[in-house]
C-alpha cells in the first residue's frame, strides 16, 4: 500500500539509489558508461577536426609536430575521462 509506514520503498516517490539506472544507463555503484562513451565520441570528434584541419593547413614537419601534439592531448584528455567516469562510481 503507497504511503504506509511498513514498505517506504514502494512509495511512488521513493528515492532509494541502490543498484538503481539512472537516464545515463549506469547503475548508482558502477563506472559510468555512458558518461565515458559520450567523452570518447567527443573526444574522437574533436580530435579529427583538429587532424583534418591540420592536414589541410601545415606541411611537412610542422605537421608531423602537430599530429603527434594532438594525439598527446587526446590520449590525456581520453585518461582524464576515465578517471573522471571512475570517480563518479564513488558518489
Amino acid at each position: 500500500m503507497a504511503g504506509s509506514d511498513a514498505d517506504p520503498a514502494s512509495d511512488a516517490g521513493s528515492t532509494g539509489t541502490a543498484g538503481a539506472t539512472n537516464e545515463a544507463g549506469a547503475t548508482g555503484d558502477g563506472f559510468d558508461v555512458g558518461r565515458f562513451g559520450r567523452t570518447l565520441a567527443l573526444i574522437a570528434v574533436v580530435t579529427a577536426i583538429f587532424l583534418l584541419t591540420s592536414a589541410s593547413v601545415l606541411t611537412g614537419t610542422l605537421f608531423q609536430i602537430a599530429v603527434a601534439a594532438i594525439g598527446s592531448v587526446a590520449l590525456v584528455t581520453a585518461i582524464t575521462a576515465a578517471l573522471i567516469a571512475l570517480a563518479s562510481a564513488a558518489d
